[in-house]
C-alpha cells in the first residue's frame, strides 16, 4: 500500500499531468453545462416517401389495382435540442422500391430505414416499414357460351336437331384476377321460349349471363353480350303397314318385322305438321307358304318437301320381313287298353265295338294323326292325346266320333270313328216270357214233325240262318265306314218274322 501511494505522489508531481487532468475536467463541465442547456431529445418527423421504379411492374405486364394510400413515413429520431430544432423533411431519405414486385395478387412494398443528412441525429424507429398494394394482369380470354334447354319446348313428336349459338364463344378483357373464376356465358332458352311452343326451326336473339365457376351470376360486372340461338327441330313418325290374307294349305304366319319403324323427317314445316305417320300400304301374304320381304322407299310415301333428318337415311328403305311357317304331322300308335272306355257297365250292357280299318294299323293299334307347330307337337305323347270312346245305353251306333285332348293350335288329321252294339245281359231268372236263348233248341225238333208239305224242308234252311249269323257278325262290325251317311244314334231292329209254325224266329242278339 505504501508503494501505490508513493507512486502517486511521484506521477502527480509531474506537470504534464496534471495538465491532462485540467483538461478532462473541463470537458465534463463542458458536459454538464451542454445537457442541461441543450440535452438530447427525440422527435418525430414526417417524411414524403421515395417512390423509386415506379413502372417496373408495367414492364411486366403488370397493373397497380390498389390505392396506395400511404405516401409519407413518420420518423422517430434522437439529437440535441438544436440539432433537432434544425431538422427538415428534406434533411430524411425514406424509399420504397417497386423493382421487387414479380406477380399479380396482393403483396407488400417494403420501405427502406430512412438516412438523415444531419449529424447528430439519430433514427430510432420508422413507419410504415411496409406498404400494401395489390396487382393484377390485363388479360383477354373466350368464354364458351352454354346453352340450357330441355324438350318441353317441343310439341309432341318432334325432336331437336341441332341447337347453335352464334357466335359460340365471346372474347372478353379483364384483369386475370377477375376473369379467373369466369366460366361460360348461360344461354337459357325456356326464359323466352314457351313449353310446347316448336314445331319449326326458330332464329332467336337471347341476354347471355356470366356465370362463374361456383354458379354464381356476376353478369352485372361485364357489358351486355346478345347471343343468337338457331334451333333446327324434326319430327319422328312412325312407319306402318298393314298385312293382309292368309298363309297357304299347312302353312301358319309365325311374325313380321320392318328394318324402320320410325324415322325422324324434316323439311317444310306446314307439311311436317300434316304428317302422322308413313303408311307403306299393305303386305299381301295370301297362299305364302314360307318367308318372304318386301322393301318399299321411304320418298315415296312423303312429299317433295320432306326428307329424313338424318343424312345417311335420306334414300332410305324399309324392308318387310314375314316370317311364314309350315305345320308338321306326327303320328302316334294307341293300344285298346289305352283307350278310355266312358260309362262303360258290364253288369247290364255287352259290347260290340269295331274301328274303321284306316285307323287301324296290323297289330290292331289305333293310329292317330295330328297336325300343328313342331314346337307344341314335341310336347305330346300318345298317352297325353287320352283318346276316349263314350259308351251308350242299348242299340245300334255307327259313325261316332273317338274323342281326343290335343292342345290349342293342333288338330286331328281325319276323322276317327267307331261302330258299337250295345245289347242287355241275358238274365234268364228274370225274364217273364222264355229267354230268346231258349228258342233255338225247340225249333228244329218241332218244325220236321208238325209240317210235312215242302215248306219245312225250306224252313230249315231260314232257321239256320239265326246260327250263321253270329259267325258273321264279327266281319260285320269290322267295317263300319261303309256306311258313312248314317246318323248316330241307335238303329231300329225289324220285328222278328214267324215261321210256319208260327211261332217267332230267334233273333242272334244273345250271339253278339
Amino acid at each position: 500500500m505504501q508503494k501505490f501511494l508513493n507512486l502517486i505522489k511521484k506521477i502527480a508531481s509531474k506537470k504534464f499531468v496534471l495538465v491532462i487532468i485540467s483538461l478532462l475536467l473541463g470537458i465534463v463541465a463542458w458536459l454538464l453545462v451542454m445537457d442541461a442547456t441543450n440535452p438530447v431529445e427525440e422527435m418525430t418527423v414526417s417524411v414524403d416517401i421515395s417512390f423509386e421504379n415506379f413502372n417496373a411492374p408495367a414492364q411486366k405486364q403488370l397493373t397497380l389495382v390498389s390505392d396506395l394510400g400511404v405516401v409519407n413515413a413518420e420518423v422517430k429520431v434522437t439529437g440535441r435540442r438544436n440539432l433537432l430544432n434544425k431538422l427538415l423533411p428534406r434533411d430524411f431519405y425514406v424509399k420504397a422500391d417497386f423493382s421487387s414486385i414479380e406477380g399479380t395478387g396482393s403483396t407488400y412494398l417494403k420501405v427502406e430505414q430512412p438516412v438523415c443528412s444531419k449529424m447528430g441525429v439519430k433514427t430510432v424507429d420508422y413507419y410504415p416499414k411496409e406498404i400494401a398494394v395489390s396487382y393484377d394482369r390485363k388479360t383477354e380470354m373466350y368464354l364458351p357460351v352454354k346453352l340450357d334447354f330441355s324438350e318441353s319446348i317441343l310439341k309432341a313428336g318432334y325432336e331437336i336437331i341441332s341447337v347453335t349459338a352464334e357466335p359460340d364463344s365471346v372474347p372478353i378483357s379483364g384483369f386475370a384476377t377477375q376473369l379467373e373464376n369466369l366460366e361460360y356465358i348461360s344461354v337459357t332458352l325456356s326464359e323466352n321460349v314457351a313449353d310446347n311452343s316448336v314445331e319449326s326451326d326458330r332464329t332467336i336473339t337471347f341476354i347471355g349471363r356470366y356465370m362463374t365457376s361456383g354458379g354464381d351470376d356476376v353478369t352485372a360486372n361485364f357489358d351486355t353480350e346478345k347471343v343468337v340461338v338457331k334451333i333446327d327441330v324434326a319430327k319422328r313418325v312412325p312407319v306402318i303397314y298393314t298385312l293382309r290374307g292368309e298363309p297357304g294349305e299347312d302353312a301358319y304366319f309365325i311374325s313380321d318385322t320392318a328394318s324402320i319403324t320410325n324415322i325422324l323427317i324434316d323439311g317444310n314445316s306446314t307439311d311436317l305438321v300434316r304428317l302422322k305417320s308413313i303408311d307403306l300400304g299393305t303386305v299381301d301374304i295370301t297362299g305364302a307358304t314360307e318367308s318372304f320381304t318386301k322393301t318399299f322407299e321411304i320418298s315415296n310415301f312423303i312429299s317433295s318437301q320432306l326428307y329424313p333428318a338424318d343424312a345417311e337415311q335420306r334414300d332410305a328403305k324399309v324392308t318387310v320381313t314375314v316370317e311364314i311357317g309350315q305345320y308338321e304331322t306326327r303320328v302316334y300308335k294307341i293300344g285298346f287298353d289305352d283307350i278310355t272306355q266312358a260309362g262303360r257297365n258290364d253288369e247290364t250292357y255287352l259290347y260290340t265295338i269295331s274301328f274303321a280299318d284306316e285307323i287301324l294299323d296290323e297289330e290292331g293299334n289305333l293310329v292317330v294323326t295330328v297336325k300343328g307347330k313342331s314346337e307344341q307337337l314335341d310336347k305330346i305323347r300318345a298317352a297325353t292325346l287320352k283318346p276316349t270312346i263314350e259308351l251308350p245305353n242299348e242299340g245300334i251306333y255307327r259313325n261316332r266320333n273317338i274323342l281326343f285332348e290335343v292342345p290349342e293350335g293342333v288338330e286331328l288329321v281325319g276323322d276317327y270313328l267307331y261302330d258299337i252294339i250295345v245289347q242287355f245281359v241275358p238274365q234268364p231268372t228274370e225274364a217273364p216270357t222264355p229267354v230268346p236263348t231258349e228258342v233255338p233248341t225247340e225249333v228244329p225238333t218241332e218244325v220236321p214233325t208238325e209240317v210235312p208239305t215242302e215248306e219245312p224242308t225250306e224252313t230249315p234252311e231260314e232257321t239256320e240262318e239265326p246260327t250263321a249269323e253270329p259267325t258273321e257278325t264279327p266281319e260285320e262290325t269290322e267295317t263300319p265306314t261303309e256306311t258313312p251317311a248314317e246318323t248316330e244314334g241307335p238303329e231300329e231292329t225289324e220285328a222278328p218274322t214267324e215261321n210256319p209254325t208260327g211261332e217267332p224266329e230267334p233273333t242272334d242278339e244273345p250271339d253278339v
